[in-house]
């Protein structure tokens, strides 16, 4: 019963909720000396733990899975830990490790005899790590082999959206516009939100994210953003989630040159800079150094470029701390 109440909890995002009854279900399942039903509810707890934000604690449980008997004795069950470790890592800033996780996990998706499900969802894990660190080549290469490769018929349609979610934001951050706006509406016309509201809303976010990111400030991307804060509204969602929703949301502002407003909305932001990855964070100080430029107060600007810089640098996304040293050169 308690897997079936983790199962339902995580259907129905409460994520914390899941977590808590997937130890129980662990728990019997050890004492029952059921070592796969273990392994599965102890992969459910870090999955949710993920999802609720508590990265260190998730961290910790799937590195002691990929690291345990169970997983070296089945690529598809190792392949499915080091791709949440992947995305755990990345969550945490940590972009090296996360791409060393990934690129194991597609290796093992490769030669698993698993459903073309795992595969899928690794290379969608590679494409966002690489995205993130700026090895756009990288990333378009595992974009390329899911343009190629992929299963038309794959079961799963929310997935099939994700990986067109992927590659068009590989696309967009390649400056191809015209496929990053296809493969985005590829993706809008599979995600729903009778089927997962929350997911429906993130991937609002994110498309407003990369078109505001090309400069496109339209009423597409407007509906976008009141998208994905009408599915914040309901369903909730992680501080991070409501963090970068505002940060997208002041960029909206500064392309109408409406800098005071996203000033005021980024600075509670970068006051909770901590929680939120470093990647992230640096992405917000950057928005709003450029917001206090514009608005003409240097001093306050250059110090949150600065915060930008560092923390790209910790994210180890070396080519965004290039473009903010850029922005300062130009301009200081």
């Amino acid at each position: 019963m308690a897997e079936l109440r983790a199962r339902q909890s995580q259907w129905d995002h409460d994520y914390a909720a899941a977590a808590r009854e997937a130890v129980t279900a662990a728990d019997y399942a050890a004492k029952s000396n059921d070592s796969e039903s273990w392994w599965e509810m102890r992969f459910l707890q870090a999955d949710c733990l993920c999802a609720d934000g508590e990265l260190p604690e998730a961290l910790e449980i799937i590195q002691e899975l990929v690291t345990g008997k169970l997983a070296r004795q089945d690529p598809g069950r190792e392949g499915r830990a080091l791709n949440l470790e992947a995305i755990v890592l990345q969550g945490l800033g940590r972009l090296r490790e996360a791409n060393n996780a990934v690129k194991r996990a597609v290796q093992l998706a490769c030669g698993s005899e698993e459903d073309p499900v795992l595969w899928v969802k690794c290379q969608c894990t590679a494409i966002a790590v690489n995205a993130e660190r700026g090895d756009l080549d990288a990333a378009w290469f595992a974009c390329e082999s899911l343009i190629r490769d992929m299963d038309p018929e794959l079961p799963d349609d929310q997935l099939a959206a994700k990986a067109y979610w992927a590659i068009g934001n590989v696309a967009f951050l390649r400056d191809d516009i015209e496929n990053g706006l296809e493969y985005h509406e590829r993706a809008f016309l599979l995600f729903s939100p009778s089927k997962d509201l929350e997911l429906w809303g993130k991937f609002n976010k994110g498309s407003a994210a990369m078109r505001l990111a090309a400069g496109i400030a339209d009423a597409a991307t407007l509906r976008c953003i009141e998208r994905a804060e009408m599915s914040a509204e309901i369903v909730g969602g992680s501080t991070e989630d409501h963090l970068l929703l505002a940060v997208t949301r002041a960029h909206w502002n500064y392309l109408a040159g409406e800098y005071e407003e996203a000033i005021g909305v980024l600075e509670p932001v970068c006051e909770l800079s901590a929680s939120i990855a470093s990647q992230n964070a640096a992405e917000a100080f950057y928005l709003y150094g450029r917001a206090l430029f514009r608005a003409g107060r240097r001093a306050e600007s250059l110090d949150n470029l600065d915060k930008a810089v560092e923390a790209f640098g910790r994210a180890d996304a070396h080519d965004r701390k290039g473009t903010v040293e850029e922005f300062i050169r130009e301009n200081f």
